[in-house]
């Protein structure tokens, strides 16, 4: 099981974000869920996704925009 810390109460992570930590996730949904204007749980699971495959140059811009979100 995957467990995203968040605030308040625990929830689990969407199937969305399952597949984008398991691997399951193709490049056209990674680029999706890495959207600016998408929400913080989804970027940061991008993120890993994109680390995971070995773009770490793109994880790390992606984590620096979660990191600056209010």
């Amino acid at each position: 099981m995957v467990h995203v810390r968040q605030g308040g109460a625990r929830r689990a992570p969407s199937a969305e974000v399952r597949a984008l930590l398991a691997g399951a996730a193709t490049d056209r949904e990674v680029a999706a869920a890495a959207r600016p204007d998408g929400p913080a749980e989804l970027r940061w699971a991008a993120a890993v996704a994109r680390g995971g495959s070995g773009h770490y140059a793109a994880a790390a811009a992606l984590l620096d925009g979660v990191r600056r979100d209010p």
